[in-house]
């Protein structure tokens, strides 16, 4: 797995990582929206930081990941444990402090144990979510 970084460029990760958003879109629009609005805001020198990751098997995208400091690591679904696994190991020698992980349950617990290992941080659920999809109107 290859983790692929986009530091303050959300235009180059949409056109990379959308397609494989978008497959999952309603459990991804949280990442969708905000890397969206960041791409269509231009960010200006100063105006803060922006990270965007892709995680790659080969040329295909498998997880995307997003960050804006101070704010929580945002993880896309779905998110194989071998991608998460790259993810952490990477983030973890950028020291990038992560006040938290918003993500799919089952992502997010794992990179927290992933990154928790590694770090003197310790993780709690601090609260769940839900996301909810309307198929179709009667």
């Amino acid at each position: 797995m290859d983790v692929e970084t986009f530091h303050n460029n959300p235009k180059v990760f949409c056109d990379t990582a959308l397609p494989f958003l978008m497959e999952a879109e309603a459990e991804n629009n949280l990442i969708i929206g905000l890397s969206a609005r960041l791409e269509a805001a231009s960010p200006q020198p100063g105006s803060g930081e922006a990270l965007f990751w892709a995680v790659r098997d080969g040329a295909k995208v498998c997880g995307a990941a997003m960050c804006t400091p101070p704010r929580d690591l945002l993880l896309s679904h779905p998110f194989p444990n071998a991608a998460l696994t790259a993810l952490s190991e990477f983030l973890s020698q950028m020291h990038l402090p992560l006040p938290g992980v918003l993500g799919p349950d089952y992502a997010a617990r794992e990179f927290c144990a992933k990154w928790t290992a590694t770090t003197t941080i310790r993780n709690e659920l601090w609260r769940r979510e839900r996301i909810y999809r309307l198929d179709r109107v009667e």
